[in-house]
């Protein structure tokens, strides 16, 4: 059996609007988490206490780089979705001139 993949033409504009806000709110989410994670520090000790001064230490260049990661996989779709849009405007284009050439005056609506 065979898998079908349909997808609309406008799936990837939608999806990139979203993808944009979310991007933005995954970086200030690990940003609001090293803040948040500020009043149990003195509770760790030993190797938790060196994970967790690390993760504070680098908790703004993780932000920075998740932004950055998810911002080049978003120039990635929309550059798809301008490939997706420019063929959907080559073939309404074909179709038209296809369509245009034709003779269909002889053509009955009757099967034959």
């Amino acid at each position: 059996m065979a898998t079908k993949f349909d997808m609309g033409a406008d799936t990837l504009s939608v999806l990139n609007k979203q993808t944009s806000v979310q991007t933005d709110n995954l970086g200030a989410l690990i940003m609001q988490l090293a803040q948040a994670s500020e009043p149990v520090e003195k509770s760790f000790q030993g190797p938790a206490r060196a994970v967790f001064d690390l993760f504070q230490a680098n908790a703004r260049g993780l932000a920075s780089e998740i932004n950055r990661a998810l911002g080049a996989i978003l120039q990635g779709s929309v550059g798809m979705d301008t490939s997706v849009q420019q063929g959907v405007q080559e073939q309404a284009d074909a179709t038209r001139t296809i369509d245009g050439s034709q003779d269909y005056t002889g053509f009955s609506g009757r099967a034959v």
